[in-house]
């Protein structure tokens, strides 16, 4: 069975990762789940590992621990401006960011759902770092619509964003990845 590891960061979609687990599950992948710090103001962790059985990996490694192979593909929802820029830039200053970096460098097929507002959108970082994680090989889906094209959340709004998410979109688009 294929493994993905799904990761989520600190945005109100985060609060949809039993969904989300459970939709990659349904497709028939064995799920491990990769969080930053920032995502547990949004989602309680344990409830989900509980809920689908995923392994939940959120510390860096001791020296004396085993290595895990790397998945066969990651899925960063939601993705923030900051995990966007940092895995662009190749910063791994948390261990979810220095394996999204690490995954990237292994051009594993990669889908990210950026939840970004509109006030942050427009930032020339943005443009650059998702450009070039697409060249990396990322795929890129919109959290309004699951489609390539990106638009940023209306600040406000995000809850109405979370309520219309559909999981499905990122199953769909890992199959197209890969």
């Amino acid at each position: 069975m294929p493994r993905c590891s799904v990761a989520v960061t600190g945005a109100p979609l985060s609060a949809r990762t039993t969904d989300l687990v459970l939709a990659v599950q349904g497709a028939g992948y064995e799920v491990d789940l990769i969080a930053t710090p920032a995502s547990a103001e949004w989602v309680d962790l344990a409830a989900v590992t509980a809920a689908t059985g995923a392994e939940l990996r959120n510390a860096r490694r001791s020296e004396s621990s085993v290595r895990l192979p790397l998945p066969d593909c990651l899925v960063i929802c939601p993705a923030t401006f900051n995990t966007i820029n940092k895995t662009a830039a190749g910063i791994g200053d948390t261990h979810a960011h220095s394996f999204f970096c690490e995954c990237i460098a292994a051009r594993l097929p990669t889908v990210v759902v950026p939840m970004i507002n509109d006030r942050l959108w427009r930032h020339p970082a943005l443009a650059d770092s998702i450009a070039r994680l697409k060249f990396a090989g990322s795929h890129f889906i919109d959290v309004h619509t699951g489609r390539t094209e990106l638009r940023p959340v209306t600040s406000g709004h995000g809850r109405e964003v979370v309520t219309a998410f559909d999981p499905n979109w990122i199953v769909a688009s890992l199959r197209a990845a890969g």
